[in-house]
């Protein structure tokens, strides 16, 4: 799992991890951009293979569903030759984000391996970390924080810039909060984190610690980042 709040740097520190480690890696922009031209998604090419039942009954009980979509909307998702025809009904982002949850417990249950991104700003994606921990899925975490929110805006409006997709101030600076508060459960149910800091500037991220098992603490730096002292070291001398 890649996580770490809007404009961290997640994607960077994905692209340097091998392909082959990657396993078939979900990624909410990407899903969100083929939802929007192609109106549904190719699961043949993510070697994801689900019926319908199961597609109709996890979305059914998706609370992000629930907050745009009725049970007849849901009734008329298709499925044909491997492909998710989300065609009548209209896009939202809350169906973009409940088919990622979608894509992911599908190869959850499949036992293959995977990788994702997220901000992890809810707990959902904690949970779901520990459920595949619980099952004995190997587990790593790669998370990249900054010392300042202002920071992640900043980055965000350059991106934004560039051409890449926009992201409200205040949600970067509260989805900042919760998930540096959820980060020390995240670590609890891996078999590996890797923690590091991106605060000087794009691709300049070092990295702060390594933890084993989730208990297993190596730091790597003497000067570690407030925000990993807040979010992670001092939690546990509390503990």
């Amino acid at each position: 799992m890649f996580a770490g709040p809007n404009g961290s740097g997640k994607s960077t520190i994905k692209r340097a991890i091998p392909n082959e480690l990657l396993g078939i890696y979900i990624n909410p922009d990407e899903l969100e951009a083929e939802l929007r031209l192609s109106r549904g998604i190719a699961l043949a090419t993510r070697k994801i293979s689900i019926d319908i039942e199961f597609v109709r009954s996890f979305l059914s009980d998706s609370a992000l569903m629930a907050k745009e979509y009725s049970p007849n909307d849901i009734a008329k998702i298709r499925l044909v030759d491997g492909f998710l025809d989300y065609s009548q009904i209209r896009h939202s982002s809350y169906l973009s984000s409940a088919t990622s949850d979608l894509l992911r417990h599908a190869l959850l249950r499949a036992g293959v391996s995977f990788s994702f991104e997220t901000v992890m700003s809810h707990r959902d994606k904690v949970e779901f970390l520990c459920t595949a921990y619980a099952s004995g899925y190997r587990t790593y975490l790669y998370y990249v924080a900054t010392d300042d929110p202002e920071i992640n805006v900043s980055r965000v409006q350059n991106r934004v810039r560039q051409g890449g997709h926009d992201v409200p101030e205040e949600k970067i600076r509260t989805r900042y909060v919760r998930s540096l508060d959820l980060l020390l459960d995240a670590i609890k149910c891996t078999s590996r984190a890797y923690i590091f800091d991106n605060s000087s500037g794009p691709g300049d991220h070092f990295l702060i610690a390594e933890i084993t098992d989730g208990t297993d603490l190596e730091i790597q730096r003497d000067d570690v980042p407030d925000w990993f002292d807040r979010a992670v070291l001092r939690k546990i001398a509390e503990q």
